[in-house]
């Protein structure tokens, strides 16, 4: 009897939760832009993030999000940057996500965190002047802000229009100019809520 109460227990629990998801999974394709190193340099390749709803209220939802992104150089035979590099990019969020009565398939949210960058440059040609070994590996960091919409196609799925922007601290030898640190992105993606 035990066992039969936990089971309905746990199947209520499931329901309520399904009515009500706390979770989403989404996959974007971002597309760096503008006139800095990441929007002239690299193209994106994938974006995959996981969101969680801690406060749902009929007006708006309160979560904490986290997304990772790949960027690569697009060519390594040009002779201004004669070796790969990859990008990967680290994004803890808090969001806000409107809940709009008038139109309760679109929800715009806003969206505060920070990033975190690391940047690993392979086949490195150590024949050419200033190049030291085969790999390098750069880290950088900074603070982050989003702006975005979702479109409910079901009760589950979504799509999703999103824009960030990172302000990088910039620290060694690298100039401290706007081309070096701010960070332009839009991704388009499709999500799953559970």
């Amino acid at each position: 009897m035990k066992r039969l109460s936990f089971i309905l227990l746990l199947l209520a629990g499931l329901q309520l939760s399904a009515q009500n998801p706390k979770f989403a999974l989404e996959a974007s394709y971002p597309v760096p832009f503008d006139d800095n190193f990441l929007g002239r340099n690299f193209n994106g390749i994938l974006d995959l993030g996981i969101n969680y709803r801690f406060v749902s209220k009929p007006l708006v939802d309160v979560g904490i999000a986290l997304n990772g992104s790949i960027y690569r150089s697009p060519d390594s035979n040009d002779a201004t940057q004669p070796f790969d590099v990859t990008i990967i990019l680290i994004q803890p969020m808090v969001f806000g996500e409107l809940n709009i009565v008038s139109t309760p398939k679109f929800h715009p949210s806003i969206g505060i965190g920070y990033s975190f960058l690391n940047s690993e440059a392979t086949n490195i040609n150590p024949f050419v002047p200033g190049n030291v070994g085969n790999n390098r590996s750069e880290n950088e960091n900074g603070f982050s802000f989003n702006l975005g919409v979702a479109y409910d196609i079901s009760s589950k799925l979504f799509a999703h229009a999103q824009y960030d922007f990172t302000k990088l601290n910039i620290n060694g030898d690298v100039p401290d100019v706007t081309f070096n640190s701010n960070i332009n992105i839009f991704k388009l993606g499709l999500g799953f809520r559970f």
